[in-house]
């Protein structure tokens, strides 16, 4: 044997009595030798035929690893590996894919024990809906005259085109923008670097639609009781720059939704009626706090007064002014 593991096929370095480490250790414990465990590779791609996302263990990405973990039959994870023609198999439903044969509403049906249901069906609202050509949606703020779906709206204030929208179930395309080292934004309909996207876990590291950007103002206008395409026209008015000093945001990250606290004392909420506009964290926590403290004890500043008595939220429409 010279100074191999006398153990089968064993070909480890002798480690006592004759085994290496792993065998010596088995027969001490248990008195027999299992065959030796093939190692599985710790780089390059899933095993999962189809799947290009990195090893996590076992010769698997993450998503496949946690399938085989809990003894469930491995399948593509993420629209971006299903067909754009593949069908949920929920009970009378069309709707794409997302993940074992059933749409993303029927899978989190199933996994949380519930009985799949029949969902609500997808129509467009014969009121308020989008009169881009050939668009189903809705128009996101109708009340307020709206006659666009909040993504033909970004379209429009970008000056471009109102073409028909890339949504999900066109994903046909995805594994090529990801291989340019691009992704689609969903939302605002356009190519960005992939650094502009937050990584889904639970899809096998695929990129999160839609891209930061507008994910962060989706959060915010949610927080302050204010529409998507409201919070968009803000931003497009002030031209992403802090509205007191000017200094530009990439995106509009480093942009603070201001509001009257008189109305709304609670940080980081609010009612929708009392949003004023976007600063900068300087303006906003320092400035704009100290003089409104202040100002029946200082001099009065033009530009604050002006941002005070008319922010830019009313200049736009987006509230009524405020007495």
């Amino acid at each position: 044997m010279g100074n191999r593991c006398a153990a089968g096929d064993c070909a480890r370095p002798l480690y006592s009595r004759g085994y290496c480490n792993y065998h010596y250790d088995r027969l001490r414990r248990s008195g027999n030798l299992p065959p030796l465990q093939k190692r599985m590779p710790t780089d390059g791609p899933c095993a999962f035929n189809g799947c290009t996302t990195k090893v996590y263990a076992k010769g698997m990405c993450n998503a496949h690893y946690q399938q085989a973990k809990r003894g469930l039959e491995l399948t593509a994870v993420g629209s971006w590996l299903i067909p754009p023609n593949a069908k949920c198999v929920g009970p009378e439903c069309g709707r794409q894919q997302y993940s074992r044969e059933l749409c993303n509403t029927h899978y989190y049906q199933r996994s949380a024990g519930r009985e799949l249901t029949i969902l609500p069906a997808q129509r467009s609202r014969p009121d308020g809906s989008c009169e881009a050509s050939g668009c189903r949606r809705s128009a996101e703020d109708a009340a307020r005259g709206d006659v666009l779906c909040v993504s033909h709206g970004i379209m429009q204030r970008r000056g471009g085109d109102l073409v028909p929208l890339v949504t999900r179930t066109e994903t046909a395309q995805m594994p090529a923008l990801l291989a340019r080292g691009v992704y689609w934004c969903t939302c605002c309909q356009q190519e960005l670097p992939r650094d502009r996207f937050l990584t889904d876990a639970q899809r096998g590291g695929a990129p999160r639609t839609p891209c930061r950007a507008c994910s962060g103002k989706a959060t915010r206008a949610k927080k302050f009781n204010i529409s998507f395409a409201a919070l968009d026209r803000l931003f497009a008015s002030q031209d992403h720059r802090c509205a007191l000093c000017g200094i530009e945001a990439e995106d509009g990250d480093g942009l603070n939704l201001d509001h009257d606290h008189e109305c709304c004392p609670e940080k980081g909420t609010s009612c929708g009626k009392c949003v004023r506009g976007l600063l900068c964290w300087a303006c906003n926590a320092g400035v704009v706090t100290w003089y409104e403290r202040m100002r029946d004890r200082v001099p009065a500043y033009p530009l604050f007064d002006e941002y005070l008595n008319n922010p830019p939220a009313v200049k736009i429409g987006l509230v009524d002014r405020r007495t």
